[in-house]
């Protein structure tokens, strides 16, 4: 994530002028935030109250190494946390057979 965390500005420093590019950048820091919290939710299983709470914890702190602490609105991540569901084989399946088909439409030549 850091790397493409410096990408993201590195892009938004080049393209300044567009702001295109600082919408872009604030929800690619928006989204991170959000894929690290179900990274960490995928291999803690059933204990995603706990994950929660030391979010609380750690944002209520004022502690300097909370400083950095910020990104998506913390009643979204929260929220998102406690309503996460593992996917299952079925929705996996059918989501590849969902794109296999988009891409089936895309790529044949209608004419």
């Amino acid at each position: 994530d850091n790397l493409w965390r410096v990408i993201a500005f590195l892009t938004a420093a080049v393209h300044w002028f567009n702001p295109l590019s600082w919408i872009f950048l604030k929800l690619f820091l928006a989204d991170t935030e959000l894929s690290c919290d179900e990274c960490v939710l995928m291999k803690l299983d059933s204990r995603s109250r706990d994950y929660a709470r030391s979010l609380l914890e750690s944002k209520e702190s004022t502690d300097i190494f909370a400083s950095a602490f910020g990104g998506a609105k913390i009643r979204t991540r929260i929220e998102n946390i406690l309503s996460f569901k593992k996917m299952t084989w079925f929705s996996l399946v059918g989501f590849i057979i969902i794109i296999a088909v988009i891409f089936y439409v895309l790529l044949t030549n209608a004419g």
